[in-house]
């Protein structure tokens, strides 16, 4: 164990960040943490996120799995949790795709655009980013004017990073984003 990992504070780095961004990094410490320490208070302060901020079944499958057998029961994968994380994000995909189904059917351009919106940040808390790209990359269809498609292209270009092939993502998005028009002008 080096010294240098017990100078890390994981309460203090988890402070920084908030929802699926400090559930992520709180997940790359439990994993590659070599000290038993670090590592048990990262998946601790996960579990704990999980309860209040996330819908993300898969990552709270990945950060209690790598608590040990020893952990206390609450940093444990517990599969009722597991169940609950999935209908609650199931739940509000499906009431944000019947509100989208009735504004396609009324053709209105703007709230489709606000629900796909919703989708897919609806995607992106539960872990599905390659739904939530997709949902992304039909609203820029329905953006009536240039500040709108930035927006979305800035929205989907987060979304891209966070995926594992962004590598292979990002240098289309920029080079989209770069093409798009000034965010001053109508389309």
């Amino acid at each position: 164990m080096a010294a240098a990992e017990f100078a890390f504070d994981v309460d203090a780095y988890a402070a920084k960040y908030q929802n699926g961004g400090k559930l992520r990094r709180l997940a790359f410490v439990a994993e590659h943490a070599t000290s038993a320490h670090i590592r048990s208070r990262a998946v601790e302060l996960a579990a704990d996120a999980f309860s209040r901020e996330s819908a993300d079944a898969s990552l709270y499958r990945f950060v209690t799995s790598r608590a040990g057998a020893s952990a206390p029961a609450a940093q444990r994968f517990d599969p009722a949790t597991f169940d609950r994380l999935q209908r609650a994000a199931e739940s509000k995909v499906a009431a944000i795709t019947k509100e989208l189904e009735v504004s396609k059917a009324r053709a209105q351009r703007e709230d489709i655009r606000r629900n796909l919106l919703e989708l897919a940040q609806a995607y992106r808390e539960s872990g599905d980013l390659n739904s939530a790209a997709a949902a992304l990359t039909t609203a820029r269809e329905y953006a009536t004017n240039a500040k709108q498609l930035t927006d979305i292209n800035m929205i989907l270009l987060e979304v891209a990073l966070l995926m594992p092939n962004f590598h292979n993502v990002v240098p289309s998005l920029t080079s989209r984003l770069a093409a798009s028009p000034d965010a001053g002008t109508p389309m």
